[in-house]
């Protein structure tokens, strides 16, 4: 599987409509299931510690998290690698550490990868609504505002609008 380097954000519409949930082992001490996140957009992150625009998404995640305007959304990570299972877990908590994550990170599997129609590469965001039914995909990450500010356009469309409001 390539990476997506600076390609820009791009939403597929053909994504929407189908619930998607999961259950993955992860970095901590329980798994990560989309259940446990009921009634709560997600922010899907789907990265590989080798990849540069991963790790550039990530602490961005981080970063974004934090502001008040997302703290609606739950962030959950899922990281892809090679290896043993206890090898694709330590890199998980490497990765973890190393850019400071503080959501969940899951390790995914090819079974899982499968299930995420139009994956073309690492980075991507799966953009799952509250009922969990897939809104659309953003696939790559730069350093350009540009790109972040798209991400953060569609990291707002998760939320729903105040009342009165546009």
């Amino acid at each position: 599987m390539k990476f997506l380097a600076a390609m820009a954000l791009l939403a597929l519409p053909a994504m929407r409509g189908g619930t998607f949930s999961f259950s993955l082992p992860s970095t901590g001490d329980t798994p990560v299931r989309s259940s446990d996140f009921r009634g709560r957009p997600i922010a899907l992150a789907l990265w590989a510690s080798w990849s540069p625009p991963s790790r550039l998404l990530a602490r961005t995640l981080v970063e974004l998290r934090a502001k008040p305007e997302f703290r609606g959304i739950a962030f959950v990570g899922v990281l892809f690698e090679e290896g043993s299972p206890e090898e694709r877990l330590e890199a998980g908590r490497q990765f973890a550490a190393e850019n400071k994550i503080d959501f969940p990170l899951a390790i995914g599997d090819e079974e899982f990868r499968r299930r995420v129609k139009g994956l073309k590469g690492y980075p991507t965001v799966l953009l799952l609504d509250a009922g969990h039914r897939t809104q659309g995909m953003v696939a790559g990450f730069d350093c350009k505002p540009a790109t972040r500010r798209e991400l953060e356009r569609h990291l707002s469309a998760l939320l729903p609008r105040a009342a009165g409001g546009d």
